[in-house]
């Protein structure tokens, strides 16, 4: 679904304003990462919020982000869920906002004992899908992961086009990209394995720190491409790494809000419960993180 020119989407936040989803805000980040080279939007994924938003929310984020985004970046939006008709039912919505394919994980809360249960679960999600789908791969919030052979069958549906995987295992990784077709694409989700995921043959990224180096996630990926190892190396080590350690120790929503806040993109870094966001000596040092970062991103 994606073009060969895609290189990163990025999985957008969702901005509140005192308790409400700040549709303004989420138009300028949309609009902010457009202009500085990101291919696609996410919204609604794990970074977004999305179990923190009722349903009417989801489907307004959705429509927000389509409105704004140039009309050729994909649009993937967020319909995870537990019960097969309600996943169903939020891909539906999310088509009919204007969404260009959905996003889905296995069933959270009550996992499936063996990998057969979760493909039942995703062949009767995807059935009839009105959009194409990607499964997404996430075992540190789900607790299982979606293993290659599910992949590998559900990759013969033709509404099944893709997999965001962040796990961050690229054994498991590797694993995948054995088994599906070269038309299926595997994105990688895990910022901290961006550019190794790439050279092992992922197709694209869809990571958080771009909300605020797109110009260095992208260009990290078209160094890949290229063959300028150096380079690739170097943005991941030095732009890409230092901000994913920061999303993982404080929590990737939260310390992307504190940066999109501290750039002035958005003007409060709030989330929902139970979320909390990092205290004043952890985002002072997650603003300090992306002040170096931003200099070596583009040096």
């Amino acid at each position: 679904m994606l073009s060969n020119a895609t290189r990163v989407l990025c999985p957008l936040v969702t901005p509140f304003d005192d308790g409400a989803v700040d549709h303004d805000a989420l138009a300028t980040v949309v609009n902010h990462l457009a202009d500085r080279g990101v291919d696609g939007f996410v919204p609604c994924g794990t970074t977004g919020e999305f179990a923190s938003l009722t349903q009417e929310e989801r489907t307004e984020v959705v429509e927000t982000t389509v409105e704004v985004a140039p009309s050729d970046a994909p649009v993937v939006a967020g319909a995870a869920g537990t019960a097969v008709e309600t996943v169903r039912g939020r891909i539906a919505d999310v088509a009919a906002a204007g969404a260009d394919a959905a996003l889905t994980v296995s069933p959270y809360y009550v996992t499936a004992s063996e990998p057969s249960s979760n493909q039942a679960f995703f062949e009767r999600v995807v059935a009839d899908s009105p959009i194409p789908i990607y499964l997404y791969n996430i075992p540190s919030v789900v607790n299982e992961e979606i293993a290659p052979e599910t992949v590998e069958a559900l990759a013969e549906r033709e509404s099944v086009v893709g997999l965001k995987d962040t796990s961050g295992d690229l054994t498991h990784v590797t694993d995948v990209l054995d088994r599906v077709p070269d038309d299926f694409e595997v994105l990688q989700g895990f910022d901290g394995q961006l550019v190794p995921g790439l050279y092992m043959g992922m197709d694209a990224g869809v990571n958080s720190v771009s909300h605020v180096i797109p110009e260095a996630v992208t260009e990290a990926v078209e160094s890949t491409r290229a063959g300028d190892h150096d380079r690739a190396r170097g943005l991941q080590r030095h732009a890409v790494d230092p901000l994913f350690r920061c999303g993982s120790q404080y929590g990737f929503s939260g310390a992307t809000k504190v940066m999109l806040a501290h750039e002035g993109l958005i003007d409060d870094p709030e989330v929902r419960p139970p979320l909390e966001l990092p205290d004043p000596d952890e985002r002072e040092e997650i603003q300090s993180t992306l002040d170096r970062v931003g200099d070596r991103a583009t040096g």
